[in-house]
This record gives structure tokens, C-alpha cells and sequence, in this order.
């Protein structure tokens, strides 16, 4: 929760995103049947102020690139942004687009 005099203030915000593993058949039917379906995984991606706290998230599916979500997940902060930072997978023209469009 932000306080009031913070509420206008620039943020700096850090992207990533991570894995998350669904299990289509049970873990244990496969161990013991031999059985693999293909697992489906999902990527979480949050954008996280210098605080700690989540200012923008998003979910989906694993084979949406990084930088494809970096302007939904910076369109989500209310205020004005004064730093991103993310790894390599945000190093794309459509990030720097769109950061640029958020300041």
C-alpha cells in the first residue's frame, strides 16, 4: 500500500517472469503406469517496486515471449515510471516502445 506522498512519485519497477508447472494426469499414474502426457506449464509475469510489494502481474502460457508481455504489464502501473529493469529476454524494441510511452 502506497502512502499518500508517495502516491505521485516515480516508481522503479523490475520485470521477470517464472514457471509455473500444471499436471494434466496425476503425478503419482505416471510414476507407477508409465503413462506421460504432456505437462502444461504457465509463466507468471510481475513487474515488483523497490519495496518488494507486485505493482503489475500477468499470466500466460509458455510460449508467449517475455517481451511480448512487458507493455500490458507496464500499462498496469497508475503512475509515472522512473526505471525498468529485466533481463535479456526484455532487451527488445517493443519493450523500449513501450516504456517510453509510460513516462
Amino acid at each position: 500500500m502506497q502512502k499518500d506522498g508517495q502516491k505521485n512519485k516515480k516508481k522503479i519497477v523490475v520485470i521477470d517472469a517464472t514457471n509455473l508447472k500444471g499436471y494434466g494426469e496425476g503425478e503419482w499414474k505416471v510414476k507407477m503406469h508409465g503413462q506421460s502426457k504432456r505437462r502444461t506449464w504457465h509463466k507468471v509475469h510481475l513487474g515488483i517496486g523497490l519495496g518488494g510489494e507486485i505493482q503489475t502481474a500477468k499470466l500466460t502460457l509458455n510460449r508467449v515471449a517475455d517481451c511480448e508481455v512487458a507493455p500490458d504489464l507496464l500499462n498496469q502501473i497508475k503512475s509515472d515510471i522512473k526505471t525498468v529493469a529485466g533481463d535479456s529476454g526484455y532487451d527488445k524494441e517493443i519493450v523500449y516502445q513501450a516504456i517510453t510511452s509510460v513516462r
